[in-house]
């Protein structure tokens, strides 16, 4: 009898303090004998923390074929990539764990071990900006076409921005504030004169001072004659 799958439910989510983290192991064959209390190790940030089997969970699920196993989130907890959870993080603890024939349960989790699940992140407040950088190209004496720049997520609480006073935006544009949450802020005008590429950190704040950062360059070219 041999693990099939391991999933977390539910499938996204980015996990505060007091929430429980709940992960189903299911097998390849219905289980009988599951007597005491088996774990599953789970890796947040650099912690291993138990989550202990719910039998409870397991009866509300409707499966014979799967455990359930629980671990709700500590204030101390916190990881930005995502929890893990190793190939051998399903431990018996003194328990046991068989099919209808009484033979025991193979627990290595093999290639269904989960490494740092984007999806899965537990209270992460981080700022961050989910655009690549890129290049904006203009001519001078031409008015542009308004750019919004995007907008960041995460943090706590409203998110406030700032471009970066150096370098100065090329002689002509100029940076608005956002109004809302959509973007980040607008760069709009006409530039007067050439200049050379030059990149520009537009930088994002939440109410407890974590920041992100995203860069853009800006190239204004000569008039076409």
């Amino acid at each position: 009898m041999t693990i099939t799958s391991t999933a977390t439910v539910p499938d996204t989510t980015n996990y505060a303090a007091g929430e429980a983290i709940i992960v189903e192991v299911r097998f390849d064959q219905d289980l009988s004998g599951v007597t005491g209390s088996p774990q599953l190790a789970l890796t947040i940030g650099n912690q291993t923390r138990q989550a202990d089997y719910d039998s409870a969970e397991v009866l509300s699920v409707g499966r014979s074929d799967n455990l359930i196993f629980k671990y709700r989130v500590q204030a101390s907890d916190f990881d930005s990539d995502g929890i893990s959870i190793a190939g051998g993080a399903l431990t018996r603890n003194g328990a046991t764990i068989r099919n209808a024939a009484g033979e025991d349960a193979v627990l290595d989790l093999g290639s269904h071990a989960i490494s740092n699940t984007a999806s899965h992140r537990v209270r992460d407040d981080s700022v961050s900006f989910s655009s690549a950088t890129g290049t904006l190209r203009y001519e001078a004496n031409r008015q542009i076409v308004p750019f919004s720049l995007p907008a960041a997520t995460g943090g706590d609480g409203t998110l406030t921005y700032r471009l970066e006073a150096t370098p100065a935006l090329p002689s002509g544009l100029r940076y608005t504030k956002p109004a809302g949450t959509a973007s980040g802020g607008v760069i709009a005008g006409e530039p007067t004169e050439a200049t050379p590429k030059r990149t520009y950190t537009l930088t994002a704040r939440d109410t407890d001072g974590s920041t992100g950062t995203f860069t853009f360059t800006i190239h204004v070219g000569d008039s076409p004659v």
